[in-house]
């Protein structure tokens, strides 16, 4: 091939190349379960059925300080922050902590704080560092009542959201904000009124040294966009600026052989 050749090839593979690269998708998973063990081995039933098997008070009280797990399953983005609504209004969240993250992961908790009996607000905010595509952070939340006289136990499937439906109402809302390049995108969600198929569980100490009926099972949400924006990539201009530029270049070579000869 002529070196007019190599040249057209190499300014047709910049502008080939510049950057009309297809977005990535963003997306991600928030889990909550009151057993630790059961957030992180999800699909172990023998697991969660022993989870299940503690007296009604004890999982009671585990359901009023959930764990939840946000896990980052983008293409190619970080999650920046994330927000959780109550749900229902006359609850707060008391308290959150870290509990695990995927290396090299920050944990801020930006509303509330890590004290029971502390600040409480309706909207939990944290915001993070690192997380990136594929990874995960664990934390946990403690739920109060705004009116002290409304007791100390609470069931988070009944605060966050309406486990089967029985009572509607608002449900909590989460958004999770995503960098891509440096573009900033949040993903809303509401929280919907998820299926449990054994009605045993407890939701009430009625019954509080009762056991052997009841079940731990994680609920999941997931929510996904295909539009993020690109990481930032040189401008469309410029590579066609650089491919004329090197057609130009290649003429004038051409042209000045030519004369020589």
């Amino acid at each position: 091939m002529s070196h007019l050749g190599l040249l057209l090839a190499a300014a047709c593979l910049v502008v080939a190349g510049s950057p009309f690269a297809q977005a990535g998708s963003i997306s991600y998973s928030l889990t909550l379960c009151e057993d630790l063990d059961v957030l992180r081995d999800p699909t172990n039933q023998l697991l969660s059925a022993n989870a299940g098997l503690k007296p009604q008070h004890t999982l009671l009280s585990q359901r009023t300080s959930p764990y939840i797990e946000l896990r980052n399953t983008s293409e190619d983005s970080l999650i920046t922050q994330m927000t959780l609504s109550i749900g229902d209004t006359s609850k707060n969240f008391d308290w959150g902590k870290l509990i695990e993250a995927s290396p090299g992961v920050k944990f801020t908790l930006a509303s509330a704080d890590a004290v029971a009996g502390g600040a409480k607000t309706d909207l939990l905010v944290i915001k993070f560092d690192g997380l990136k595509a594929g990874d995960f952070v664990r934390f946990r939340v403690g739920i109060s009542a705004d009116d002290p006289s409304q007791g100390l136990l609470f069931d988070y499937r009944k605060v966050l959201f309406d486990m089967n439906g029985t009572n509607p109402g608002p449900n909590a809302v989460v958004n999770v904000e995503f960098l891509t390049g440096i573009n900033h995108t949040t993903l809303t969600k509401e929280l919907p009124n998820f299926l449990n198929s054994n009605t045993s569980t407890a939701t009430t100490t009625a019954f509080p040294q009762a056991n052997g009926l009841d079940t731990v099972v994680p609920f999941k949400l997931t929510n996904q966009s295909n539009t993020a924006p690109p990481p930032a990539v040189p401008e469309p201009a410029s590579a066609v600026l650089l491919g004329v530029g090197m057609l130009g270049l290649a003429g004038l070579r051409f042209k000045q052989r030519r004369a020589l000869r």
